[in-house]
């Protein structure tokens, strides 16, 4: 199943109202290198393992998905965030990203996959 029992151990996220801006990571790991894909941003580890997720606008991004509600509301009282990686084919990888919000009591999960290529090779970036 997809929503773990105690997500909470293995992630730390932030939404920042400001910028509207949703970061979440797997704890204790650090970035190594990051792409852009859109409004998302995923960071990667030295063994090019997906550590951290950026969503930019994340309210516009949610929009589809909390018809009647209101993203920021529903950003600003996230109770935990979390995402988990699938490797359907071999070279392509789906990111579900799991948000849960506690507004009037209720608690909610968003599901939101995202498609791209599996990281097979070092970015020349990041040789420099």
């Amino acid at each position: 199943m997809f929503l773990k029992k105690n997500p909470k151990k293995d992630f730390i996220f932030h939404y920042d109202a400001e910028h509207d801006d949703l970061i979440i990571f797997v704890k204790g790991e650090k970035s190594k290198g990051s792409i852009e894909l859109g409004n998302v941003i995923v960071d990667f580890s030295k063994n090019k393992r997906i550590v951290g997720v950026q969503i930019i606008g994340v309210s516009e991004f949610l929009e589809e998905w909390l018809p009647n509600k209101t993203p920021r509301e529903f950003l600003k009282n996230l109770a935990y965030a979390y995402f988990e990686i699938v490797h359907p084919k071999s070279n392509f990888v789906i990111l579900k990203i799991a948000l849960r919000s506690k507004i009037k009591n209720k608690v909610m999960p968003i599901f939101m996959p995202l498609f791209f290529p599996e990281i097979t090779k070092k970015s020349p970036a990041l040789a420099y």
